[in-house]
């Protein structure tokens, strides 16, 4: 069989359309494209503009630095201040409160001014005193370190009426006994008191003659020796007495009777 016959079909081209559609775009890019070159080739960017907003920027940054330092220092006085204030306050109260005291005190503070000056009268009669009793005291070592160049003279008197005195010496170290019409020292050491036999002897002498008494003297350091001589007296049964000399001094028999 005959094949059919194929109806033809009506073909439209684009291209036309496409090329011009395509040759408009190009022109509107091309416009676009000649109109962003054209502004930014009129409005350029200055290199010197832009050296000088960099500085005036970093200016404004250092500026800006300082201001908050600034700021920070100020808030910080404002605290040192509020301490101020408050120490101010406090010393105003204390000062108030000092005045209060003061006016208090004034009476007391009188009587110390009164109290002083009665002390620095005292002080000054004190050193008065002193100053006497210093010239007395050097008058006083004259007068001893003449009597301690001196003799001391014994006198009958001191021995009493009719007494026939034997006269022993009471030192620190012992005693002296002094014997016979010369007054022969014979001396006896501390220790050797109660045990000696011229002590025995001398108050057996003393014992042997009834108007006969052993008459210590004794010096100031030689109390001791003085005790240790009067027992030994009671313990021999003999007469004695004592008579106080000064420490310094040679005794001066002289002028006293009796054989000793």
């Amino acid at each position: 069989m005959p094949r059919p016959r194929r109806r033809k079909r009506f073909a439209v081209s684009l291209f036309p359309f496409l090329s011009v559609l395509a040759c408009v775009i190009g022109v509107l890019t091309l416009l676009i494209t000649a109109t962003a070159v054209g502004e930014i080739g009129g409005g350029a960017v200055d290199l010197e503009t832009y050296e000088r907003l960099e500085d005036e920027i970093a200016s404004g940054r250092r500026r800006l630095a300082e201001l908050r330092a600034l700021s920070d220092e100020v808030t910080s006085l404002g605290v040192d201040l509020s301490e101020a204030r408050a120490t101010s306050e406090r010393l105003r109260a204390e000062r108030e409160a000092l005045g209060d005291v003061a006016v208090a005190s004034a009476p007391l503070r009188a009587e110390l001014r009164d109290g002083e000056e009665r002390v620095a009268g005292l002080e000054a009669e004190l050193a008065r005193v002193k100053a006497s009793r210093a010239e007395a005291e050097e008058r006083l070592a004259e007068r001893r370190r003449a009597l301690a160049s001196a003799p001391l003279r014994l006198r009958a008197s001191g021995s009493g009426t009719g007494i026939e005195p034997y006269f022993a010496e009471c030192r620190r170290d012992g005693v002296v006994l002094y014997e016979g019409v010369e007054r022969r020292p014979l001396h006896v050491s501390s220790p050797n008191i109660e045990k000696s036999l011229d002590v025995r002897a001398f108050f057996r002498r003393v014992r042997a003659h009834s108007t006969a008494s052993a008459i210590l003297l004794v010096r100031p350091s030689g109390v001791s020796a003085c005790r240790a001589l009067q027992h030994q007296a009671v313990l021999h049964n003999a007469r004695s007495g004592s008579m106080p000399i000064p420490e310094d001094g040679e005794l001066d028999f002289s002028a006293v009777g009796g054989e000793g």
